[in-house]
């Protein structure tokens, strides 16, 4: 277990070096940040260094939305809810990035019972990403949460007409009571 620790602290070591040549070398920083995270379970020390990273490369949204998505795990909804926001602001229009960091403000509007605003985020995300039917499943549900049954049955049809073969959109029809005609 000790040479394994080693080999990490090795390879952190490594970057960091790369750091002192290169403090814009926000590649580094990220994975000083994942090797604390999934190596150490080290969630604070994994922060600083995705904060350091995002310092060097504020406008980019994927180092915002892995940064959101940690705080998600944690629990941590407002800080989740302003990096997926800010994820959003730097995202380009139409990017897989907009459409993740609007599913992720969806999540924390539901866990916060804002149903509406969980409703807006979701049609961000299927707006930015017509083509992804995971968007459209998310947007049904979020339809389902506010008693909109119709609407989130033309959403699930959506997300089947863009991946039939999509299990959770057909389960969630058949929880519905609907039938294809």
């Amino acid at each position: 277990l000790h040479s394994y620790a080693e080999q990490w602290d090795d390879a952190i070591a490594a970057y960091e070096l790369a750091i002192e040549a290169d403090p814009g070398n926000a590649d580094a920083y990220v994975q000083i940040g994942s090797i604390l995270l999934r190596q150490f379970q080290d969630e604070s020390g994994a922060v600083k260094w995705f904060l350091a990273a995002i310092e060097a490369e504020p406008q980019n949204a994927t180092l915002c939305l892995r940064l959101a998505n940690l705080y998600w795990a944690r629990e941590d909804c407002s800080q989740a809810e302003g990096w997926y926001r800010r994820a959003a602001a730097v995202a380009g229009e139409g990017s897989e990035a907009l459409a993740r960091a609007q599913m992720g403000l969806t999540r924390c509007a539901r866990l916060q019972g804002d149903l509406e605003a969980a409703l807006r985020a979701a049609q961000g995300a299927v707006d930015a990403q017509p083509d992804k039917a995971s968007y459209h499943v998310l947007l049904a549900d979020v339809y389902a949460d506010m008693q909109r049954i119709e609407d989130a049955i033309a959403s699930y049809q959506n997300a089947l007409a863009l991946d039939p073969d999509n299990k959770r959109a057909q389960r969630q029809l058949d929880a519905l009571g609907w039938r294809e005609p």
